[in-house]
């Protein structure tokens, strides 16, 4: 990286070498490519381009880069569902659970499972689907046989609950 620099080249000693490399020693090599990368393409913010990054600067923007990398790993090796998608709502089944965490990624709702649990969960048949003129039948049916409200149709509060204080 230091040759992209002929500012530089007169005062690079062992000495400043040796400062870089206990500076960039707890950085992943990857992180230290892309780093060095980002300096001589000119692609690090506020930096003067004239002259080459400092030590503890070129570390700082290595660990960013091996923060970037803990993320990219981790979302290779995880599959990110949509909430309210057909594969999330066989996680909602193979979890036995009512809900699920979310966070937004790029606009969108979901989470991430790992590989192997959301091929767990895509070999659940779901149900087919209910129409809504079966959904107004079974709400029906249910009114009819446990002699009931369903929901609150009233301006009582009690959810359809007889008696309800």
């Amino acid at each position: 990286m230091m040759r992209a620099y002929p500012s530089s080249q007169s005062s690079i000693t062992a000495g400043t070498v040796d400062a870089y490399l206990m500076a960039v020693e707890d950085v992943s090599l990857e992180a230290l490519a892309r780093g060095c990368k980002a300096f001589i393409k000119g692609d690090v913010p506020g930096h003067n381009n004239s002259f080459a990054p400092s030590a503890p600067k070129l570390v700082e923007v290595c660990r960013e880069f091996d923060r970037a990398l803990v993320v990219e790993q981790f979302q290779a090796a995880n599959v990110f569902i949509e909430e309210g998608s057909e594969r999330w709502a066989q996680m909602l089944l193979h979890r036995g659970a009512n809900s699920l965490p979310t966070f937004e990624r790029n606009g969108r709702k979901g989470w991430y499972f790992t590989s192997e649990e959301e091929a767990e969960a895509a070999r659940i048949a779901l149900p087919p689907p209910i129409s809504t003129n079966r959904r107004i039948e079974l709400q029906q049916h249910v009114r009819k046989t446990l002699n009931i409200r369903l929901g609150d149709d009233g301006a009582d509060g009690d959810m359809g609950q007889r008696g309800a204080a």
